[in-house]
């Protein structure tokens, strides 16, 4: 049933449940006043035009902020990659026998305390925890937030290879350190050959 509906059906209702004037009331109203003011007080007031209840509809009665609900045309889902980048989960506790998780904003703004089934923001719902992470719950997808986040790899995979001379200067170091280390072997063992010549 739409908004127009409902308020013609509420005017209907009014207009039955008016009080009515009872033979009783009548006689007294006929006694005390005159004829013409018994019959304007029994007509309805004239409604306003209909774009005048234009902000009532735009206000729903039984939505908790009185305001319309987003069309799909207007939601902006958050997606997994922007959740992950607007929240971190730093813990997952026990309070009592409740399981609960603590989110931070990671621009340092705000925090979360939740447990299962409470909404995180305007798209994401905490759906479950375990002890290594959450997960979220958006209708259309799920995003599990793990509790240790990997660090960021993409560095390393992204390294450039080496060029010739890197690679010809790491040789260098090799061949530098093991000739180092033979050197120390080799006064190592010349001086036990000298201490065995003394004893």
């Amino acid at each position: 049933m739409n908004i127009i509906q409902a308020l013609l059906i509420g005017a209907l209702v009014l207009a039955a449940i008016a009080p009515a004037v009872s033979a009783e009331q009548e006689n007294i109203i006929s006694d005390t006043a005159p004829i013409g003011a018994v019959s304007q007080s029994m007509e309805l007031p004239e409604l306003p035009p209909r774009d005048a209840f234009d902000e009532i509809l735009q206000r729903p009665l039984f939505n908790t902020n009185r305001r319309p609900e987003a069309s799909d045309s207007q939601a902006t889902a958050v997606s997994a990659r922007e959740l992950r980048e607007t929240w971190r989960l730093t813990g997952v506790f026990m309070v009592g026998e409740e399981q609960k998780a603590l989110f931070r904003q990671r621009d340092g703004e705000g925090h979360r305390l939740l447990t299962a089934g409470m909404p995180l923001d305007d798209t994401w719902m905490l759906n479950e925890i375990t002890p290594e992470g959450v997960l979220m719950d958006s209708g259309d997808e799920q995003v599990r937030l793990d509790l240790l986040e990997p660090r960021d790899t993409e560095s390393v995979a992204s390294r450039a290879e080496p060029t010739e001379t890197e690679q010809a200067d790491s040789e260098v170091r090799r061949l530098d350190e093991r000739a180092r280390e033979a050197v120390e072997q080799l006064q190592q063992d010349l001086q036990t050959t000298r201490d065995e010549r003394n004893e």
